[in-house]
């Protein structure tokens, strides 16, 4: 079964970012991963807060990203984080009842099973921009890897 999960980024919204998010839940968008990487605590807890309310009583899953005590604080069920923070959070996985984590090796892809994900995101498939900004020297894996 295909599953459309939209992961965010309101810098490259064209209209009011929350708008935007009613209407992937009015397209019945399976989840939305609210990946706002440049916010603190206190604003992505402010920002989860208004898209949670959003997601409410629709088909919509919102999944938080990173913020696992934000997730916490506001009752959220469902987060999405690094295998490192994973790791690090590994007691506290179990309040959540979706758990999804991002990959970028096949090691990792074996912990995050281990950790119990109940799905992965896997890459990067192509050079990205995000990666270079963090200090990242990793390029994507079609350009590691030569296909036949």
């Amino acid at each position: 079964m295909c599953k459309l999960i939209v992961v965010t980024n309101r810098k490259l919204c064209k209209r009011d970012f929350l708008e935007q998010i009613r209407l992937l839940v009015e397209c019945n968008a399976d989840a939305i991963v609210l990946r706002e990487k440049d916010l603190n605590a206190k604003e992505y807890q402010k920002l989860a807060k208004d898209v949670l309310a959003i997601c409410k009583g629709s088909k919509t899953k919102c999944i938080l990203h990173q913020f696992l005590p934000v997730a916490k604080d506001l009752m959220a069920d469902a987060i999405h984080l690094s295998v490192p923070d994973a790791i690090r959070y590994r007691k506290e996985l179990n309040s959540f009842t979706l758990k999804g984590m991002s990959t970028h090796s096949v090691e990792q892809l074996q912990k995050a099973q281990e950790l119990g994900a109940d799905y992965v995101f896997y890459g990067h498939i192509f050079t990205t921009d995000c990666k270079n900004m963090q200090g990242s020297t990793d390029t994507g894996l079609c350009d590691r890897w030569h296909f036949v």
